[in-house]
């Protein structure tokens, strides 16, 4: 089983952490959690998903507001360090909600996530993320001034 959680201070931007534990016993006991991202900006460390294919493969996507992507490729015993999901282009905080991680039959991850401007997706060719595609937009009919949200990937 595993487990990542947000940790926040009250006041708003003082601190907050990306966590991350697992129990190797079906919930019995659990590892001492990891502090995988930190923040002491506002907003701080936000909108995380998980996402795990297989037995031992585990992605998480959050915002710091630097929308981030880090992986475990063995069970999350170890963590790749965190990258932008979208090198060198800034689409700010993630008001649109979680971005979602989806692998295709040929083992390439996809990612779609949301922004004032509409829904965009991107791909990673190998485990983790260490080609990226270009960023493609996807057309939708309502555009400007209006947020988008992704609610889910098949």
């Amino acid at each position: 089983m595993h487990v990542t959680y947000i940790v926040r201070s009250f006041t708003y931007g003082d601190y907050s952490e990306l966590g991350y534990t697992r129990s190797l016993d079906s919930g019995s006991t659990w590892e001492k959690p990891l502090i995988l991202a930190q923040s002491t900006t506002a907003p701080g460390v936000d909108q995380i998903a998980s996402f795990v294919f297989g037995n031992d493969e585990i992605h998480l996507t959050y915002d710091t507001p630097e929308r981030m992507h880090q992986w475990s490729e063995d069970g999350g015993t170890t963590w790749h360090a965190p990258e932008e999901i979208v090198n060198g282009v800034n689409l700010g905080a993630a008001f649109g909600g979680e971005n979602k991680l989806v692998k295709d039959s040929a083992g390439v991850l996809h990612v779609v996530y949301a922004w004032a401007e509409g829904v965009y997706h991107a791909t990673w060719n190998g485990p983790g993320g260490v080609t990226q595609s270009p960023l493609i937009y996807v057309n939708l009919i309502h555009t400007g001034k209006h947020w988008f949200y992704v609610r889910g990937m098949i």
